[in-house]
């Protein structure tokens, strides 16, 4: 690339019209970054997918170009050395791990998704399972208009409590923009915390862009959040003040789990309903380059 140019700048002495050439190769070259930055990342993890590599380093790829290209993919809380994203390869996703190499360049780590999901997703959940039963032992208290005995000494009575809110929050949600209202700030919600909630939103595949600022938008849809009131005046409160502020935030990514998981077709198609409404409205608009990030979130969508 560099030898093109110094030669079509040479030429452009001795013959003018070399230096139309040169303008024309740099605006392609502008035009194209991203699309040969996605190319030189994709190509890369590709490889390593197909030789059954689970890292691989490599000293000709910019760590700079592989965070960009993780960061327009939808990477969660991007570190300066580090980013992350779900990549979808051969109709397969995976979580591909992006970090800048000590000796230059950038390491990439390759696993599938669903063996990441059970490898940090479904372990820590039994966990907290177990750990919430044994705190709640003994203690009868009431919580989103329903009674429990405390005793969740086996996983069915806690698993009911889940359960039974989840199918309320379903029940005061009868349309789909109830359904997307509660998801989508629930979701926003859940990515200003960690531990529990920040897996459950990871193993959504809800996307950045589909619930960055959307708790900011609660007053725009009064109509539509009776799921999302209930849950904050009535459910919260009652967890909090049951089994504390923590665990009441754990209980709450595992509604959120439940109700994404026991209906995955009917959450992924309400969010490509929403995807596509919102890159309709970004085209129309002008906004060209929002509306190739929406279709990227609908790419992502099973």
């Amino acid at each position: 690339m560099v030898i093109i140019i110094i030669a079509l700048a040479i030429v452009g002495f001795a013959f003018p019209p070399a230096w139309l050439a040169l303008l024309g190769y740099g605006i392609y070259i502008f035009a194209s970054r991203t699309s040969r930055r996605n190319d030189a990342v994709e190509s890369r993890v590709k490889k390593m997918v197909s030789a059954g590599e689970g890292s691989a380093s490599f000293s000709d790829l910019y760590f700079e170009a592989a965070r960009s290209y993780a960061i327009e993919k939808g990477a969660k809380a991007p570190e300066p050395n580090a980013a992350s994203a779900h990549i979808l390869v051969d109709g397969r996703k995976y979580f591909v791990v992006f970090s800048r190499a000590a000796s230059g360049g950038t390491m990439i780590s390759v696993e599938e998704s669903d063996a990441v999901r059970r490898r940090i997703f479904d372990k820590p959940m039994e966990d907290l399972l177990k750990n919430s039963k044994a705190a709640a032992k003994d203690n009868t208290f009431n919580v989103g208009g329903f009674s429990f005995s405390g005793d969740a000494s086996n996983d069915e009575e806690w698993a009911k409590m889940v359960s039974k809110i989840a199918c309320r929050v379903i029940e005061l949600s009868p349309t789909e923009l109830d359904i997307y209202r509660y998801l989508m700030e629930e979701a926003d919600q859940l990515s200003e915390g960690g531990g529990v909630g920040k897996i459950a939103l990871e193993n959504s595949g809800i996307m950045p862009l589909e619930y960055e600022g959307e708790m900011e938008k609660a007053h725009k849809y009064p109509k539509n959040r009776a799921a999302l009131n209930y849950l904050n005046d009535e459910v919260s409160p009652d967890l909090e003040e049951a089994l504390g502020e923590d665990r009441a935030e754990n209980i709450r990514a595992m509604i959120f789990t439940f109700i994404v998981h026991s209906n995955v077709s009917g959450v992924n198609g309400i969010r490509k309903k929403y995807a596509a409404h919102y890159a309709n409205n970004c085209t129309q608009n002008g906004h060209f380059g929002f509306t190739d990030k929406w279709d990227d979130v609908i790419k992502s969508i099973p």
